[in-house]
């Protein structure tokens, strides 16, 4: 992908929250905002791209000199991550930042059925924190089978067709006609009056929680969760939406991986479990080493995840075929697969990170559903 050098100012200790750069550091980030960066992230603040006459793919308006050469500056909005779900170039997740380069937001895009592409910022709480706080307005019914809203809505005067509409919209798929009918009963009877909701997203990456050895640079996996309550609730809120995320500065992606042989990568993975169609409220780890990329001689990768009280999950590919999906092992925490029965919806996705088009980190997703139980993970490796 890339011919021009890297001189990276990884700041190796910026995930540490101090110390100083190695050359080639902008000078512009403060030990103060690594800090505040690495309580989110284990990845580099700042990253230089030397131009060395052939222009980066991704092309950055702030420039540094040194020695004579000019770099690109990359920062952490440049970082991208996905979830397993995600299936469009324009659909991912980043970092908002502010002037001194210190994360300050998380920015959700996605598309729309018109082919517009909706952009939502969510700002943090503060500097020391790993939340970034929303408010959301909702309608609610409640009915025979159960307590009921629409999704997140900008405020407005909605009519009752519009707020049927929101509720289909929410629940297509999920309740019986005859629920939809008892929603529509509610709505045409009652004065329907929007509550008003704060979110706090809960950004939960493992880099920096992981050891030095394994410490990821440009790169990082771990959770979202979406904690929910009314404006004049107290607590942190309540919520089960558990997303796995993963991804990392695009400018140091690796394409070509398809040489890749004799290497071997370690560290953690994550993942939630539920029923199909429910989010994940279960959520289990490995050690923080023990999850393996293997590519033996040939080429065939092997990752290996041995989660502590849930099956060992297996995914292989020979080079040049198709991902298949094993387990062995018991689990402790219900769940229960069914070798007899098919791996359905199966999805992995997996991003190589690294200087000179060489891998030295690799992060990714494994989804997969069997036995009406969804697989929902994720993983962070660095090579041993």
């Amino acid at each position: 992908m890339k011919r021009y050098l890297f001189l990276v100012c990884c700041l190796w200790l910026a995930a540490c929250g101090g110390g100083s750069g190695h050359r080639g550091d902008s000078g512009q980030i403060s030990d103060a905002v690594r800090s505040s960066n690495g309580k989110i992230t284990s990845m580099a603040s700042e990253i230089l791209v030397a131009q060395d006459g052939v222009s980066p793919s991704i092309v950055r308006s702030t420039t540094v000199t040194e020695g004579g050469k000019k770099y690109n500056v990359y920062r952490l909005d440049n970082a991208k991550f996905f979830d397993n779900e995600m299936d469009s170039e324009n659909e991912y997740i980043s970092f908002g930042i502010d002037s001194k380069g210190q994360i300050d937001s998380i920015v959700y895009r996605y598309p729309e059925e018109d082919g517009t592409v909706s952009i939502e910022t969510i700002n943090r709480e503060s500097a020391d924190s790993s939340v970034f706080t929303e408010n959301v307005y909702k309608y609610k019914v409640v009915i025979s089978s159960g307590t009921y809203y629409t999704d997140s809505l900008v405020p407005g005067n909605y009519s009752k067709d519009q707020i049927k509409a929101a509720f289909r919209d929410a629940y297509e798929g999920e309740i019986s006609e005859t629920a939809f009918a008892e929603i529509d009963e509610q709505i045409d009877a009652t004065d329907m009056v929007p509550m008003e909701f704060i979110h706090r997203h809960v950004v939960n990456l493992k880099g920096k929680d992981m050891p030095e050895s394994n410490k990821l640079r440009y790169s990082d996996f771990g959770y979202t969760t979406i904690l929910a309550k009314e404006v004049h609730q107290e607590g942190d809120g309540v919520g089960d939406d558990n997303t796995p995320i993963f991804g990392g500065y695009e400018i140091q992606e690796i394409q070509n991986t398809e040489d890749l042989h004799d290497m071997t990568f370690s560290g953690k993975a994550i993942a939630t479990l539920g029923e199909v169609h429910e989010n994940g409220a279960t959520k289990i780890e490995t050690g923080d080493t023990n999850t393996t990329l293997v590519f033996d001689e040939n080429g065939k990768e092997t990752l290996t995840m041995p989660f502590n009280d849930y099956y060992t999950i297996k995914v292989e590919k020979p080079h040049g075929g198709e991902h298949a999906i094993t387990w062995s092992g018991t689990t402790s925490v219900g769940y229960e697969l069914d070798s007899e029965q098919p791996v359905n919806n199966q999805r992995v996705n997996v991003k190589y990170y690294g200087d000179n088009d060489i891998p030295s980190e690799v992060v990714g997703g494994v989804r997969f559903q069997n036995n009406n139980i969804q697989f929902d993970g994720a993983f962070g490796v660095t090579k041993d």
